[in-house]
Parts: structure tokens; C-alpha cells; sequence
């Protein structure tokens, strides 16, 4: 009984020598090289009146354009409010049916939640095409 529990404790201290001492712990190796920075993806640049226009005139070469793609923009607040949980701002094309829709990641709630309607902004986003409204997701402000 008692040499089984001397092999009980040697046990995990003789593995946790080859854990330390294991391969790729030598002190002759090389260090692994560091990761490059992800860079952000480069933003295609548009005015809100401009990706109106062109999701109004022709929503098929629009999305080929513009959907997927990430879009800097801006414009006037039309609504702020939430949808189902994310912050979501409603930006003024000039068109009292349609506007462009902005859904902003959580963390930025607070700030977008201190600005007031009719208050120029300028946001980073992913277009997702138009259903009803240009939909804008992942928004950041500029």
C-alpha cells in the first residue's frame, strides 16, 4: 500500500520534469518568430448620399460594389434606439422612407447612446446589402 502511493506522487512529479524539460524547451533552439500585426482591412471610402443613390438606382450592381466590402461613411442621425440588443443608428438620406440602417458593436453602446439626432457621424462598417434599409453591421466611429 504504501509503494502505491510513493508511485502515486513520483508519477505526476516525473511528468511534469518532461513537461518542463520536453522538447521544444531547450535552451539551444531558436525562439519562434513573432506574428505580424493584423492590419485592418483598407475601408472603401463612399458618402452616405452615394451609396443611397446607388442601392435606390440599381440594388444588384450595388451589392457587387459595396456588399461584404468594408465602407467608410457618414451622415446625419436620423434615429438613435436599439434592435433586438445592439445599438442601432438611423442616418438621414434625405428619403423619409428609406435610410441607412447602422447596427454599432456592443462595447460602443455608451457613446453612441450620448449622441442626439441631427448630429453629424462618421463610421467604419460592413455593408450587408439592402433589405428595406442599407444595412450597415460591425459600425465603429471615426
Amino acid at each position: 500500500m504504501k509503494a502505491m502511493r510513493v508511485s502515486f506522487v513520483l508519477v505526476p512529479v516525473f511528468l511534469g520534469a518532461l513537461a518542463v524539460s520536453g522538447p521544444g524547451c531547450r535552451k539551444d533552439q531558436a525562439a519562434p518568430a513573432p506574428v505580424a500585426a493584423v492590419e485592418p482591412t483598407p475601408a472603401l471610402v463612399v458618402s452616405m448620399e452615394r451609396l443611397f443613390r446607388e442601392y435606390t438606382s440599381n440594388e444588384f450592381a450595388a451589392d457587387q460594389r459595396f456588399k461584404g466590402k468594408v465602407l467608410e461613411t457618414g451622415g446625419n442621425i436620423a434615429e438613435i434606439g436599439r434592435d433586438a440588443g445592439p445599438v442601432v443608428l438611423m442616418l438621414d438620406t434625405g428619403n423619409p422612407v428609406t435610410q441607412v440602417r447602422a447596427v454599432f458593436k456592443e462595447d460602443l453602446r455608451f457613446k453612441v447612446a450620448a449622441m442626439k439626432q441631427g448630429e453629424p457621424v462618421r463610421i467604419r462598417c460592413v455593408c450587408d446589402g439592402r433589405s428595406g434599409h442599407v444595412q450597415l453591421r460591425d459600425c465603429e466611429l471615426l
